[in-house]
């Protein structure tokens, strides 16, 4: 099958491309023009543009007879889309309206929408797909109304979309900074102290980046439409993953408590057992595991650049 994977060179996208390609699907990455230059050896073919320009996401559908797209492309950090709302609504809400209106236009059977837990906003008990969508700040906002438009163009159009909604990714090649579990490892790597915002008392749900993937390759393998929830079942207070960290790599670093960062929301936990009856999938990883493997992978990368 021909395969469109948006967002292609991001975390996610580079695991699910890797995916495709061993099993045996041609793979069209969609690259922002800021990554033109890199190589990519899990691509077929790719193509560098921006998920706003509604013309060039039409050709691609039709000159390379795309039959799968998984619409992964999105702007992701919290801060980011803090300080600039408008970019981000414009990339992640217009993005998403412009590939599924290109994808009803060219009559695509099958597409792949990346939400997120974040889309239903603060809740203490364990969000089921039936739940409302409320992100409040700008980046949650912004996956709750894609989120809404996937399903729209599913009800509406009778398009067949199927909608992730993953717990917070983590896992070898993870590479964002700003988020809790590169940030801690590489500044205790560097032998600085490991950071916890608003205590560390915000509860987490992780999921490791294999399982992300085989989510994806089961909803989009499967005639399911509508949101499903990935998630690794286990949750977690920040500081309890930043004492894990330090465990793993030996540090006696103390922690430092730095300024809020905001509305962040305070608990997630996600009900996964639609996965789990519908698709039969279930996290492989458990994240004492996973976070063992990816602890090992970013102390080989600090060494190897030494």
């Amino acid at each position: 099958m021909n395969a469109l994977v948006t967002g292609a060179t991001g975390f996610l996208g580079l695991h699910l491309s890797r995916a495709l390609k061993m099993r045996g699907d041609t793979i069209i990455g969609l690259v922002h023009d800021a990554h033109a230059d890199t190589p990519f050896e899990y691509f077929d073919h790719w193509a560098a543009g921006d998920v706003l320009d509604h013309p060039m996401i039409e050709r691609i559908l039709c000159e390379y007879e795309i039959g799968l797209v998984f619409h992964l492309a999105a702007q992701v950090q919290t801060s980011v889309a803090f300080a600039n709302p408008l970019h981000t609504l414009q990339t992640n809400v217009m993005g998403t309206a412009n590939i599924l209106e290109a994808c009803r236009r060219m009559k695509t059977p099958r597409v792949i929408v990346a939400s997120t837990d974040k889309a239903y906003g603060e809740h203490t008990q364990r969000c089921s797909e039936s739940f409302a969508l409320e992100g409040r700040g700008p980046y949650e906002a912004s996956k709750s109304c894609m989120d809404t438009i996937a399903q729209s163009y599913a009800f509406m159009y009778g398009m067949s979309v199927g909608i992730t909604r993953c717990a917070n990714l983590y896992g070898p090649g993870h590479t964002n900074l700003s988020t809790l579990i590169p940030g801690t490892i590489r500044r205790i790597l560097r032998g600085e102290r490991p950071r916890l915002y608003n205590g560390g008392n915000a509860v987490r749900e992780f999921l490791y980046i294999d399982d992300a993937v085989e989510g994806y390759l089961a909803l989009a393998h499967s005639d399911y439409i509508g949101p499903v929830n990935f998630g690794g079942r286990e949750t977690f207070l920040a500081k309890d993953v930043v004492k894990m960290i330090l465990q793993d790599l030996a540090s006696d670093l103390e922690p430092e408590n730095v300024e809020s960062r905001g509305n962040e929301i305070k608990c997630q936990r996600l009900d996964t057992s639609l996965a789990e009856r519908v698709l039969g999938w279930q996290p492989g990883v458990t994240f004492a595991e996973g976070l063992h493997r990816t602890i090992a992978w970013h102390r080989e990368l600090v060494e190897c650049a030494l």
